[in-house]
């Protein structure tokens, strides 16, 4: 009840295992979304953030209009995960696999959001996928 007179503060979940504050990512992500303007983000990769996303998803899809999530996997095994996580909530989503090469296209989104993301793919992935960032206007 205090959550909904103050607004949303993030999600209630303190810290993960990581030591990362989700209750404060969450609250920042949704307040730059709403400054910006922001109303599609692409998750990458979407295995790291898939404990807290789709809760943080259905509220997004509250809170701005037009809104679209996009999660993005390198692994087949990791994208069943994350779709299979998103199909318990509401919202406008879905789940891609991504294969990383000079070539690779981004779906149009105003945002990309990679939660250790970079570190999981190495630096040639990396920059291929920065790459694909300026081909696609994301």
């Amino acid at each position: 009840k205090e959550q909904k007179l103050l607004g949303f503060r993030g999600l209630p979940m303190g810290y993960d295992h990581n030591g990362v504050n989700i209750t404060r990512v969450s609250f920042l992500l949704l307040r730059i979304m709403r400054q910006y303007k922001i109303s599609s983000i692409i998750d990458f990769p979407c295995t790291h953030t898939m404990h807290w996303m789709p809760a943080l998803v259905e509220r997004l899809d509250y809170e701005i209009s037009n809104f679209r999530y996009v999660g993005m996997e390198t692994a087949y095994e990791d994208f069943r995960r994350c779709k299979s996580e998103l199909e318990k909530v509401s919202g406008n989503w879905r789940v891609e696999m991504l294969a990383i090469s000079r070539t690779t296209r981004l779906p149009p989104s105003d945002l990309l959001f990679s939660f250790d993301g970079f570190q999981k793919i190495g630096v040639r992935s990396t920059w291929n996928l920065l790459h694909a960032l300026t081909r696609s206007n994301t």
